[in-house]
């Protein structure tokens, strides 16, 4: 198992999509209130996130969480362009190329899954997200992380047994205890 991973996520200046279902803008993807989500309009294969940071900053970790409906069949491409760049992707820029979209091999229980990117550390203003193999679906995003990792080099122990434990000794007898 690998270690642990600590981000802290950066500010958005500004977030931007190809499509919105009506009631689900694309800056609700960097707040924290469960059930306020960016949705895209359905009927494409393919459907990108774009956020501006303000300025060019290091970056190395991206998570989508809370991605109702999220399949297997979805993919993920992470582009960064610097403030010198433009938001344009011109060539040139930083590009994972396509991804598996879903951390970890098993669906969580809730349904929604978690998109997920980890690299070296790149600097950049402008990110692109594009997840594709929608189908006619709609990408749902709760929350988008980005942000420079800090990975532990090793776990903490957190120790805590729980359950009944001894913590002295007590004597009987038929006037009580004592």
């Amino acid at each position: 198992m690998a270690n642990a991973i600590i981000v802290k996520p950066l500010a958005f200046a500004g977030v931007t999509a190809s499509s919105a279902a009506a009631g689900h803008d694309p800056a609700y993807v960097g707040n924290d209130y469960l059930g306020v989500t960016w949705q895209s309009a359905a009927g494409t294969a393919s459907q990108s996130l774009v956020v501006d940071l303000g300025a060019d900053r290091p970056l190395d970790f991206a998570a989508l969480l809370g991605c109702d409906g999220a399949t297997g069949a979805w993919t993920l491409t992470v582009e960064v362009a610097t403030a010198g760049q433009g938001s344009g992707f011109p060539a040139g820029t930083f590009s994972t190329g396509v991804l598996p979209f879903l951390a970890g091999a098993a669906a969580w229980e809730s349904g929604r899954g978690i998109g997920w990117w980890s690299g070296a550390s790149i600097v950049g203003r402008y990110v692109r997200l594009t997840i594709a193999g929608l189908g006619n679906a709609a990408a749902t995003v709760g929350r988008l992380v980005l942000g420079a990792k800090l990975q532990l080099h090793r776990n903490f122990g957190f120790g805590g047994k729980f359950g009944v434990k001894d913590l002295g000794s007590y004597d009987l007898s038929s006037r009580g205890c004592r």
